[in-house]
């Protein structure tokens, strides 16, 4: 994804940017929920255990699939890419509203 220097990068490129750099943040957001998702786990010695794994995998499912559509993306040409993006949009949505309903329910 490397552009000739002075070139303006394409919507393409842009797009993918902008893509990883948020997928990299809800990792990171994903990984703290985690960490206190676990402690408090540990703390409570309740049934949160099973509330915890299953929202783990819906969010780790949620990641996977939008990890692998940015692959997707990725090998698609300049022209098809314009038509992966709605999916990859709604990929993006599950992997939020996943995210999202960790951290309401665990913080």
């Amino acid at each position: 994804m490397t552009t000739i220097a002075g070139a303006k990068p394409s919507s393409k490129q842009v797009y993918l940017r902008s893509l990883e750099e948020r997928l990299r943040q809800k990792k990171a957001q994903l990984a703290n929920v985690k960490r206190k998702v676990k402690h408090a786990a540990k703390a409570s010695r309740s049934g949160i255990n099973v509330q915890v794994q299953n929202a783990e995998k819906r969010a780790d499912s949620a990641l996977a699939t939008m990890t692998a559509q940015l692959q997707i993306l990725k090998d698609a040409d300049d022209i098809s890419w314009e038509q992966l993006k709605f999916g990859i949009e709604i990929a993006w949505e599950d992997l939020s509203l996943s995210v999202a309903r960790i951290v309401a329910r665990f913080s």
